[in-house]
């Protein structure tokens, strides 16, 4: 308004000034023309002079109070314009902060641990429970290797054990092939002119007397001696058609002994035991020892030789043999020696054998399945080495992904935490 009024009023002045400045131009040419009027146009020169200056005074004093007004009003819009940026910044800054704030109350919800704890908790129980079926699978596998080492084990063991008896089996079976040689040869069985005759009549395959009895431990050379020749006789069912069987016989020497014919009943004598009550015998070997008794020495038999008959004879433990009124000793060694002995040897090889030959087949099974329950084993061994591999491997995973979620939950609680801070400082 001021400015206006100043405006309007230097207006006013410049119009006076210019319509002055006419005015004295006319009355310069007027003065000109008109001198008289001179005097009094020069008095109102010099009043319009003077009235210009307290003009121009007053329009220069309005000037610097505008130009004051117009700073002081300036400082005051730059010093509004600067609050109202201030306040627009602050406006701005407030709703900035406002969007954050908000954006981490959705991050907080967002931020919720419960799925993250759930999932850790979920993998926690798979990780331990896999923990123990990993523990379950390796004590298994140990198992399965001990075991391994146990039927190997035993396994070297069986055969060890076969190769011994395998090789005491084949010792046996020489020991026994070379006693019944022996006993071959010593009850005839090699000749083979009797052979064939046996043969010829069916009895390659009977029994010989030797086979047959079994003598008390002790009493074998005296019922050897006793015996003699007859050791070798073979058993037939009967002598009926011995005159037949015999005249194909046209070399050799051949005793029969007739199985059929039963055990008289021995009649107990003041002159000794019966040698036959050293016998035992499923043949009927009375005829061949009656009237043979057994003394236990030499002097027993020639204290009781007096009372003999002459068909009767006494016969010591080591094969001295005497009668009424004649002795007999054998010292040399034949080929009969030894045959009861050598038969009751040649039986217990036979059986020996015959067990052996059991024991080498239940033992040659037995390392045959062990063998095979070597091979179930190691493949046993093999199958849970590869669940036990995959088990681990599991288990390994698991971990690995419940540090992975471990991490995670540690990173969302400490946003969480910040986030929840930041929020109490924006608030």
């Amino acid at each position: 308004v001021y400015k206006r009024q100043a405006e309007q009023t230097l207006a006013e002045v410049e119009a006076h000034i210019r319509i002055d400045s006419t005015r004295l131009e006319e009355l310069a040419h007027d003065i000109e023309s008109i001198g008289p009027e001179l005097a009094a146009a020069t008095e109102r020169s010099a009043q319009s002079a003077a009235a210009l200056k307290d003009a121009e005074q007053g329009m220069h004093d309005w000037q610097e109070a505008w130009n004051e007004f117009n700073q002081r009003a300036a400082e005051h819009a730059q010093a509004a314009q600067v609050e109202r940026t201030r306040l627009d910044h602050l406006d701005r800054h407030m709703q900035q902060l406002d969007e954050r704030l908000q954006r981490m109350d959705e991050e907080q919800q967002t931020l919720g641990s419960q799925s993250v704890a759930g999932e850790l908790e979920r993998l926690a129980h798979e990780s331990e429970a896999q923990e123990t079926a990993v523990a379950g699978v390796k004590v298994n596998l140990d198992n399965a290797v001990r075991h391994i080492a146990d039927v190997r084990s035993g396994l070297e063991q069986q055969e060890q054990e076969l190769t011994a008896l395998q090789s005491v089996h084949h010792d046996t079976r020489g020991q026994l092939a070379s006693l019944e040689t022996l006993q071959q040869a010593a009850l005839g069985q090699r000749s083979e002119q009797v052979a064939g005759w046996l043969t010829a009549n069916g009895l390659q395959g009977a029994s010989r007397l030797a086979q047959e009895i079994q003598v008390e431990s002790g009493w074998e050379h005296a019922v050897e001696t006793a015996l003699g020749f007859y050791l070798e006789a073979v058993g037939v069912d009967g002598l009926d058609n011995a005159e037949h069987m015999l005249g194909g016989l046209e070399q050799g020497s051949v005793a029969l002994f007739d199985t059929r014919i039963t055990a008289a009943a021995e009649t107990p004598a003041d002159k000794g035991m019966p040698l036959g009550s050293k016998v035992t015998s499923s043949w009927s070997v009375g005829s061949l020892l009656d009237g043979i008794y057994a003394a236990e020495t030499l002097s027993q038999a020639l204290a009781n030789r007096a009372g003999l008959a002459a068909h009767e004879s006494i016969i010591t433990r080591e094969g001295i043999w005497i009668g009424r009124n004649w002795l007999r000793v054998a010292r040399d060694m034949d080929e009969k020696a030894g045959v009861l002995e050598r038969e009751r040897e040649i039986s217990e090889l036979t059986a020996q054998v015959a067990a052996q030959a059991d024991n080498v087949e239940a033992l040659r099974q037995s390392v045959s399945g062990a063998r095979e329950s070597l091979v179930s084993a190691e493949n046993e061994r093999g199958r849970l080495q590869d669940e036990y591999n995959q088990a681990l491997r599991k288990a390994s995973d698991l971990q690995a992904g419940l540090a992975a979620v471990q991490a995670r939950l540690e990173q969302q609680q400490a946003r969480r935490d910040h986030v929840m801070m930041e929020s109490e400082v924006l608030r």
